[in-house]
């Protein structure tokens, strides 16, 4: 499942997070084809659960800044997210978790709640810029960035590249 414009809010921060999500699939499905999906499996879901914490926070509080009606039910979509992943975590450890299951649910969550749910915000977006002209602010946040623990320099170093994806190619 391939990234597209059609996804995009127009908030470079958030944007760069979302490409992040599906590049992250991407990864797993390749890894799914070639046979190796138990080797990325753990990073895909520390990404998804990385993704989770900082991404929706960057966004609620964008959805907040400029009084998004519907951030209750966003915000309830988020919260199912977070405990699908915490869900895949607990199976992974027990070792329990198909990397096919991660990807039928990515597969049907990420252009839902992406292209329907996200994409929403856009008129108040653009109503919250043409009343405040230095709103330029919406887009000083950084993507998300993961711990990764198989960088050379540790589970202390940040990466915004997906599981299974070269370093090379950024």
């Amino acid at each position: 499942m391939a990234w597209s414009a059609r996804f995009e809010i127009g908030v470079h921060a958030i944007d760069l997070d979302h490409k992040l999500a599906f590049q992250t699939l991407d990864a797993l499905l390749r890894a799914l084809r070639d046979g190796a999906a138990t080797n990325v499996l753990e990073d895909t879901i520390n990404v998804l659960r990385a993704y989770a914490d900082e991404h929706f926070r960057r966004e609620e509080e964008l959805m907040r800044t400029v009084r998004f009606p519907e951030l209750p039910a966003h915000v309830a979509a988020h919260d199912a997210f977070r405990r699908k992943t915490f869900e895949f975590e607990i199976s992974r450890r027990r070792s329990s978790l198909a990397a096919s299951e991660v990807v039928r649910y990515l597969m049907e969550w990420l252009p839902d709640h992406i292209g329907n749910a996200d994409t929403r915000i856009i008129p108040y977006l653009n109503a919250y810029r043409a009343s405040h002209p230095n709103a330029s602010g919406l887009h000083a946040r950084p993507p998300v960035r993961v711990p990764s623990a198989r960088s050379p320099a540790g589970p202390s170093a940040a990466s915004t590249v997906p599981p299974g994806a070269s370093r090379r190619t950024r």
